[in-house]
């Protein structure tokens, strides 16, 4: 706790009007971490120092501001950070800064996810250390930092240029579209050094809990190519489904493999992009429908038909409000007459081979594999509880031929259990 992307104490900031922390100290590589700093003392947090890694980085006018308001501002990186329950200090440059809250802004990933599953390619450009998209067609517009593209500026005229390509694919705008440059696009990232920790734990996909030695070690058991990697580590595999850990990953992996990021990619990130609720996953509130063969001779005598198991069955004839007398009437003339039933939806298996009598042995509780060619015996079916889940009859066609009913609602699953078994 107490260690953060500088986005995140931005967000709390201005978001939330939440302040993240009483004494900070902030590693910035980008001309964000500077804006990052002078966020954290509007908010009232005192900033202790600021690191920039860079080998000869400047903040520009943004580094003038902080140091005119007593921020000191070295060259350097956060090395170790020591606390309990809670950040208590960070070592940069051999010192040990004390302060609650750390900081980091070294730069951004494009959220290339939507736009992979449409089709786009990703490519990584060594001098700028950024990924960047190339989309597939016509058809996909993209602005803003998806593109590569973080000052104001360049974000709202990015937007203004897609919008303007839309319009133009309609047939609605025809004028020429003004490539977006952006000045602040290089600075943006910087390659920060990923090494494995002399004693602590340095995470790099803190969804899995996995560390810097644990891609190496996927690297050492042989697996190079980064797909491999992350089905041998699972790294990417959480909810975040690689945001984090995507480009530290690809870093790490190149660098084990003495291979270049842009040789390395990153890993294909499975939808959905964020969380869904169970509502939009859900499929019809009726089940699908069978019907036997006189479904529509059923219907036609104005049975009410009833579900048994995925079947519909006949469960009287005539008006609903006469149902009492109605069934009354049938259990009558059945008792006292005959009565015909459509039975096609109950479930017949067939069991054929030189085993199948010891087979329903197994199965059933009964005994099958002495009854008689022409016989048929009563089948009853439990589970490993010994609860009974559903019963039948077995006809022995032949020696090794078995005609088994089921159930109308249970069939599936005892040809299911057969399968298993």
């Amino acid at each position: 706790p107490g260690v953060m992307l500088g986005s995140a104490a931005q967000r709390l900031m201005r978001h939330y009007a939440v302040k993240p922390g009483n004494r900070a100290a902030v590693m910035a590589a980008n001309p964000d971490g500077y804006r990052v700093a002078l966020d954290l003392l509007e908010a009232g947090v005192d900033v202790a120092l600021l690191a920039d890694p860079r080998p000869g980085g400047s903040g520009g006018e943004l580094a003038d501001d902080l140091r005119a308001k007593g921020v000191r501002i070295v060259q350097g990186q956060f090395e170790e950070a020591r606390g309990k329950s809670h950040v208590a200090a960070v070592k940069i440059v051999g010192e040990w800064v004390s302060c609650d809250l750390a900081v980091v802004s070294v730069g951004y990933a494009p959220m290339w996810q939507l736009p992979c599953h449409a089709g786009a390619k990703l490519s990584y450009d060594e001098d700028t250390a950024q990924f960047s998209l190339t989309l597939p067609d016509a058809a996909i517009g993209a602005a803003g930092g998806v593109t590569g593209l973080f000052s104001a500026n360049a974000v709202t005229a990015s937007a203004q240029s897609a919008a303007q390509t839309a319009l133009a694919r309609l047939g609605k705008d025809n004028r020429e579209i003004t490539p977006v440059l952006d000045d602040e696009a290089a600075l943006a990232n910087f390659e920060l050094p990923i090494n494995a920790h002399p004693r602590g734990k340095d995470f790099i996909d803190r969804d899995e809990d996995l560390q810097v030695k644990d891609l190496q070690n996927a690297v050492k058991e042989g697996y190079s190519e980064l797909e491999l990697v992350k089905r041998f580590s699972t790294v990417g595999m959480g909810p975040s489904q690689g945001r984090h850990s995507a480009l530290a990953t690809a870093r790490t992996v190149a660098k084990a493999t003495n291979r270049k990021v842009a040789e390395v990619g990153v890993t294909t990130a499975r939808p959905p992009f964020a969380p869904e609720t169970l509502g939009v996953l859900s499929g019809h509130h009726h089940p699908a429908e069978r019907r036997s063969a006189l479904h529509q001779e059923h219907i036609r005598l104005g049975a009410d038909m009833r579900p048994v198991g995925a079947w519909r069955r006949p469960y009287f004839y005539g008006p609903k409000a006469d149902a009492k007398r109605l069934i009354e009437e049938e259990v009558h003339a059945v008792r006292n007459g005959v009565g015909v039933l459509d039975v096609s939806t109950l479930g017949g298996l067939e069991v054929r081979g030189p085993d199948a009598g010891e087979f329903l042995n197994r199965i059933y509780t009964m005994a099958y594999k002495k009854q008689p060619v022409g016989r048929c015996r009563y089948c009853l079916m439990t589970n490993e509880m010994g609860t009974v889940i559903d019963d039948g009859v077995a006809y022995r066609l032949a020696e090794d031929l078995y005609y088994v009913t089921a159930t109308t609602g249970a069939v599936a699953r005892v040809y299911s259990d057969m399968l298993f078994w």
